[in-house]
């Protein structure tokens, strides 16, 4: 009774984990989207030329793709590796 407790147990922290990595990707691009909207409302705010603005934004915008490409490579990597796992492990078996 207490190894079929234990599997129960696992699944359900393993589905709230996984529940709270896919939701926490839609968050972070809202948070980055957000924190680009009051950047350039502050540098508006500050009387800075059009011209400006929009290359500073495209810049801070840049940035914050390439950290958001980061956390999400980090899954294509764990992907990747999986499938060359279970490659090898099909080829050991053969």
């Amino acid at each position: 009774m207490g190894k079929a407790t234990g599997v129960i147990k696992v699944g359900f922290y393993l589905g709230k984990l996984a529940f709270s990595v896919v939701w926490a990707l839609p968050y972070l691009r809202w948070r980055i989207w957000r924190a680009k909207q009051a950047f350039k409302r502050e540098l508006e705010k500050e009387g800075l030329p059009d011209e400006l603005v929009g290359s500073l934004v495209q810049s801070f915008n840049r940035q914050n793709k390439q950290v958001f490409g980061l956390v999400t490579g980090g899954f294509g990597t764990l992907r990747d590796f999986e499938q060359r796992t279970e490659s090898m492990l099909e080829s050991f078996l053969d």
